[in-house]
């Protein structure tokens, strides 16, 4: 795969990364909205393997949305902001809908035990230990799962 401007690419962590622009580098010329820059294979690293390596194009099926043929939805919006009501429609092309697959994702976190319960969901064991009580009893990492939609 070599990367392209313009392009949307994914990530092994499932995240989405539009490239915007190509650098002079020679090593990792292409800049990504995530402002991270990557070598022409999509590594972010040339010599290490990360979950930031762009490893796959997006591809995106618009043609129903985009089709001159696809009915308009109107969407009435009604609010105030400081005192002053506003009225206005969006109007926007009703799309297909495709379901996506759903990817399991984990992530460790870390929580304090105390003699009265657990307390706290810390992304980091030092930040865990930073922010315990002095009756911590111990700081343990805790697996978390779940699943989403692939974007």
């Amino acid at each position: 795969m070599k990367l392209e401007v313009g392009k949307t690419y994914r990530d092994r962590d499932g995240e989405h990364v539009k490239i915007l622009h190509e650098a002079i580098s020679s090593i990792y010329p292409f800049v990504g909205a995530n402002r991270e820059s990557y070598a022409d294979n999509g590594r972010l690293h040339k010599d290490t393997i990360t979950m930031q390596d762009l490893i796959e194009e997006v591809v995106v099926d618009n043609r129903a949305a985009n089709s001159p043929d696809t009915p308009n939805v109107t969407i009435p919006l009604d609010w105030s902001v400081q005192g002053v009501h506003m009225q206005t429609d969006i109007v926007a092309p009703i799309g297909t809908y495709v379901p996506k697959e759903k990817v399991k994702k984990t992530r460790i976190q870390f929580v304090n035990v105390y003699p009265d319960g657990v307390s706290g969901l810390y992304l980091s064991l030092e930040y865990a230990k930073e922010s315990s009580r002095s009756d911590v009893i111990a700081t343990v990492p805790v697996t978390i799962e779940w699943e989403e939609e692939e974007v």
